[in-house]
């Protein structure tokens, strides 16, 4: 199983929920590894149900279904008659055995010219013959009509959608995802609003008439309201990030009152593309930056 820290940080999905969940999630992308087909939550060839996940993965069945009602709820899997499905593993497995196929039939068979196609070309075809475009050019259906193709990122409203909390009322969408999208459109940071409707979610668990309507929610900006993270975002660029990273990976320590949550927390504030696979493991808070 290929693995890279960037993929898992960038994932919006995942990134919305708890960080048990996410450990959840990757000790079930273990077992999906071993199963058959790939990708795809069984044991011995049969979905597995919570009480033995709760024995392989050390914790307790209500536990596990909570953790897994908070995958299933952000859109972290896909369910197939009953079976969680990881999309990446899946793609992965298929991509790994087109390229197993093209191996032994000598290579991809999209590519007809070899690698080192002859420096002139041939004058068969007269003086002014026709040449044979670039491979990047000519590509359109080279590996047939049932190649799989590769699904679109998620739209940021869908998974803003999501994540809103449920009202007791009316909350009609398609106002919302206009005003979202003007948002967006005039500077917003979707990941910003995302997040600040996941806060709001966790004061409204269920359902009720005191959760805003969306369009209200993002027509007065509240997204705004509880967090700086707007404010941190436009004075706080990646060199200055980089400075307090070194400083805690070297300190262990984070100033979590002035810069946020520390890495590994929901609500971190630091860029993503700037963050190691150990950062926020063993740091401890402190009261003030150093």
């Amino acid at each position: 199983m290929k693995f890279f820290p960037a993929d898992w940080q960038s994932d919006v999905l995942l990134r919305s929920c708890s960080i048990a969940a996410r450990g959840l999630w990757i000790e079930l992308l273990c077992i999906m590894q071993k199963a058959e087909p790939v990708g795809h939550l069984l044991v011995n060839g049969k979905a597995p149900a919570p009480s033995l996940l709760a024995v392989l993965c050390g914790t307790s069945e209500k536990e596990i279904r909570r953790l897994l009602d908070e995958l299933r709820e952000a859109g972290v899997f896909d369910e197939a008659d009953g079976v969680i499905v990881s999309r990446r593993m899946v793609r992965d497995a298929e991509k790994a055995e087109r390229d197993k196929t093209n191996g032994k039939k000598g290579g991809n068979p999209a590519v007809k010219a070899g690698v080192n196609p002859p420096v002139k070309p041939s004058v068969e075809g007269g003086i002014n013959p026709i040449f044979q475009k670039p491979e990047a050019r000519s590509q359109k259906n080279t590996l047939g009509a049932s190649a799989p193709i590769e699904p679109a990122a998620p739209d940021p409203f869908e998974v803003f959608w999501r994540l809103y909390p449920k009202r007791d009322g009316s909350n009609p969408k398609k106002p919302a995802k206009e005003k979202f999208e003007k948002l967006v459109k005039a500077g917003a940071d979707p990941e910003q609003i995302t997040a600040a409707a996941i806060r709001l979610a966790a004061k409204h668990p269920k359902p009720t008439p005191y959760v805003p309507q969306a369009l209200k929610w993002l027509g007065q900006e509240r997204f705004n309201d509880d967090d700086t993270s707007a404010t941190i975002h436009a004075l706080v660029g990646d060199e200055q990030w980089s400075k307090r990273l070194a400083y805690a990976r070297r300190e262990r320590q984070w100033a979590r009152i002035e810069w946020g949550p520390m890495p590994g927390e929901h609500g971190c504030r630091v860029p993503t593309h700037l963050l190691q696979p150990d950062d926020g493991q063993g740091w401890t808070a402190q009261k003030e930056a150093a």
